[in-house]
């Protein structure tokens, strides 16, 4: 996968990709905190940075990101820290014409399907369902990267590595 390869040869300084074992038995005797939370961090951070780009110079991909996705809290504060401030801003103009744009119509519509609902689910309805892109790849890159350091502490290839390394967080 592409991140793997942005990994060894950015963030590691290597000459060329390193396999996924390779790559967590360096990064374990280097890092002092849990390698898990760290890649978790890193892969991050090259993910908003594609999206990043794609909300900045990309209308189709800005639309469709408009229509289903969002940052949850945790993420849309991280997204924060590493977007620029015109990618943010583009985002939020987005967003508020959208949301602006459903509240008019509801307006201007029968507002009888409003009584009875909570506010909370009027605002729900007005947003619509939507996903947090960097949730839902964290969970896939949690599983497959617990996986991968599963199999290199049962073979014993990160057993070294692992135990002296500051561990792993996650259960």
């Amino acid at each position: 996968e592409g991140f793997w390869r942005w990994l060894s040869l950015t963030r590691l300084n290597t000459p060329e990709e390193m396999p996924v074992g390779a790559i967590l038995a360096r990064v374990l005797g280097v890092w002092r905190s849990c390698v898990v939370c760290n890649l978790l961090r890193e892969r991050a951070i090259e993910l908003s940075s594609r999206w990043q780009y794609v909300l900045a110079e990309d209308p189709e991909g800005r639309a469709q990101f408009l229509e289903s996705q969002t940052w949850c809290n945790r993420h849309a504060w991280f997204f924060k820290e590493v977007a620029s401030p015109q990618t943010r801003g583009r985002l939020h103009r987005g967003l508020h014409a959208r949301l602006e744009g459903r509240i008019g119509e509801l307006l201007t519509g029968d507002l009888s399907c409003l009584v009875g609902k909570s506010v909370s689910r009027i605002l729900q309805d007005l947003v619509g369902e939507r996903t947090c892109p960097l949730c839902d790849d964290e969970t896939a890159f949690r599983r497959a990267l617990l996986a991968e350091l599963a199999r290199g502490l049962t073979s014993g290839s990160l057993r070294l590595a692992f135990a002296t390394s500051a561990g792993c967080c996650l259960p």
